[in-house]
């Protein structure tokens, strides 16, 4: 079977601004806190965005804006908000008092990453700290088209034309990227390269809805057809540097899919 071509490439961004697009008219204004990136991506699909040139304002900003324009601003179809490296009050109070006063505005969050490894050694904030602080400031919770969000993961299924059963979910986040693959039946990876160590992996239970399939230093382990321990699954060095008894893996044979991984002393 071919492999899925480029434009099956899928992101919440992509996913957020295909969202909009069925639900929305073209041409309608959206109100987003996020990179330029997204607001490009928005506006290929035909909305109009705004946000990006509210970067470097504050309270005092806002104040001399007048709050009550943005109340009464009728002009918004949605307000949307990711990561954005230039957050700051402003954007915060003008998404907030646009979602809290048009309640049939809709309000859209791509993602809740609490932290990201954006930064070298360092977990920063993510997207889901700035969703957070919208979602207190209106008393809004907004509907949520990224990982792990179902409706995502279904529209993936749908456009690559796979049963779930024979896709994979790889990931380095257990509340996202693994949820994110077990809402539609697919298999699921672990990868120890990002956020989440291999203690936090081990310490679920094996009935917990974000507990992966296999386990992997990192996504080059699926390209290690040498790292096969005698029951036929991955055996990798599991490790990410706060493990006291020296390291585990964990391990999936052909098929194993609800497997119970076993922990292992890594061989010195």
């Amino acid at each position: 079977m071919p492999l899925p071509q480029p434009e099956y490439l899928m992101s919440s961004g992509i996913a957020t601004a295909r969202y909009l697009a069925k639900h929305l008219n073209k041409g309608d204004k959206v109100y987003v806190v996020g990179e330029e990136g997204l607001h490009t991506t928005i506006r290929e699909h035909g909305l109009t965005t705004v946000g990006l040139e509210h970067g470097g304002k504050n309270f005092e900003d806002f104040k001399a804006y007048d709050p009550i324009s943005v109340q009464k601003d009728k002009s918004y179809s949605a307000v949307v908000v990711s990561f954005d490296g230039n957050f700051n009050y402003f954007k915060m109070a003008y998404a907030a008092t646009l979602v809290r006063y048009n309640p049939n505005l809709l309000f859209v969050a791509t993602n809740r990453d609490q932290a990201s490894p954006l930064c070298p050694g360092c977990l920063v904030p993510g997207g889901g700290s700035m969703v957070v602080a919208v979602e207190c400031a209106s008393g809004r919770t907004p509907l949520l088209l990224g990982k792990p969000s179902r409706e995502l993961a279904q529209e993936i299924v749908d456009v690559c034309q796979l049963e779930p059963s024979r896709m994979c979910m790889v990931g380095d986040r257990l509340n996202t990227d693994m949820l994110f693959g077990k809402s539609v039946g697919m298999k699921t990876m672990l990868v120890l390269s990002g956020v989440t160590t291999s203690n936090e992996a081990w310490s679920l239970s094996e009935d917990d809805p974000s507990r992966p399939d296999v386990i992997a230093s990192s996504i080059a382990e699926m390209l290690c057809k040498d790292k096969t321990d005698s029951d036929g699954g991955y055996e990798g060095d599991l490790s990410s540097g706060d493990m006291t008894d020296g390291g585990g893996s964990g391990s999936s044979g052909s098929g194993g899919v609800g497997r119970q991984h076993k922990r292992r002393r890594k061989d010195k």
